[in-house]
């Protein structure tokens, strides 16, 4: 079972979305999001953190994956 939860730098939850078996990619789950449409919005010096999992947006600092190992 996923759950993905977003929370301010202060640690305050903003949004959690639970239901999706855990067969299911990170990104296909962040893409049907409320939380995905809150963020087009973001002003550009606002920025989200994540992991390689997630799709790379203007947005979101989202790690390189590592293709070397």
């Amino acid at each position: 079972m996923h759950a993905q939860v977003t929370c301010t730098n202060n640690l305050i939850i903003t949004d959690i979305t639970t239901g999706y078996p855990g067969s299911v990619y990170d990104a296909c789950v962040f893409c049907n999001s409320t939380v995905l449409r809150k963020l087009q919005n973001l002003p550009s010096n606002y920025h989200v953190l994540s992991d390689s999992a997630y799709p790379f947006e203007a947005y979101m600092l989202t790690q390189f994956k590592d293709k070397a190992n």
